[in-house]
């Protein structure tokens, strides 16, 4: 697989406070959306920080586009757009003013405008000045500034922030639609699973500066199917214990109630019918799903 940006070993701390980070080691597949997921105060910025070169490098490497950012950051940069933190336009100014002034800066053609306010979906308010717009306007824009010299990485700190579910889905659709057209690899952080898990393809989960999770967003949700359980209610725990041990299973008993790993629907009405040939009653079998945002909320807790 060729990687867009890895990073060996990042760690970095704050004068003599203890490591924000420890370690990290990412690995963004080319043309992926990967999603950057942790609690606030996770280390997502900070990491974000030192991919751009925002954050002098204490520990570790960065390589973005197979190249070395210490030995070719000029060059890297140019192929990045960003927008970490909050938005910075001039209020006063028109959206359209407000690219202009970057196209100077990047020296891209004018045209480039047009196409910007477009693909944001703001070329009907492009006139309208910036301090009139909407959040979600607001943000359309800086990812449009983010967007103006075509870049080839989209690098994007928690660009829902703030957003209504409209908003929201409106940002989505965007990121979406700039990926499968243009073929731009997109990294977005967020501290809420549910808000990017409709648009990712790959993500990486850091809690208190460590990565916890890394992979494509199949391989989380193959990780959910082995946390779900069966929860099996009948009159007697013990002998049912028992039985399901000798089933090769490790049966967990919680408020009167069996808990086992999920296993494959024959495998499970075998046990069953062992139960009641035994002379057990069953009360009742549910399957028990741990929902992706149960399981992320425990990984950032565990």
């Amino acid at each position: 697989m060729t990687y867009c940006v890895e990073t060996k070993n990042l760690s970095h701390q704050f004068s003599s406070e203890s490591p924000l980070l420890k370690d990290i080691s990412l690995k963004v597949p080319q043309g992926s959306i990967f999603g950057f997921l942790g609690k606030n105060g996770a280390g997502k910025t900070t990491t974000l920080k030192l991919i751009l070169g925002l954050l002098k490098i204490q520990k570790g490497e960065v390589s973005i586009f197979g190249q070395s950012l210490s030995k070719n950051r000029i060059a890297i940069l140019k192929e990045i757009g960003s927008l970490i933190e909050s938005p910075s336009f001039y209020g006063h100014l028109s959206a359209r003013d407000n690219l202009l002034i970057l196209q100077k800066i990047y020296q891209c053609p004018k045209q480039r405008i047009d196409e910007v306010l477009e693909i944001v979906g703001l070329a009907e308010v492009g006139k309208k000045k910036v301090q009139q717009f909407s959040l979600g306007m607001k943000q359309r824009l800086s990812i449009g500034i983010a967007l103006l010299h075509q870049p080839k990485l989209l690098m994007l700190d928690e660009p829902t922030n703030g957003l209504d579910p409209n908003g929201i889905i409106e940002i989505r659709t965007l990121l979406k639609d700039i990926n499968s057209k243009y073929g731009t690899t997109i990294i977005i952080s967020s501290h809420l699973l549910s808000e990017i898990e409709k648009m990712i393809s790959h993500l990486a989960i850091i809690n208190d500066g460590k990565l916890v999770f890394q992979g494509s967003f199949d391989a989380l949700k193959l990780k959910q199917k082995e946390l779900s359980t069966i929860k099996i209610e009948t009159n007697d725990l013990t002998e049912a214990c028992k039985i399901l041990t000798e089933f090769g299973l490790q049966p967990k008993v919680i408020k009167e109630a069996i808990f086992i790993k999920s296993i494959e629907p024959q495998r499970l009405s075998q046990v069953i019918k062992t139960l009641f040939d035994k002379g057990l009653e069953v009360y009742q079998v549910a399957g028990e799903t741990m929902d992706l945002e149960t399981m992320f909320i425990n990984l950032t807790k565990n």
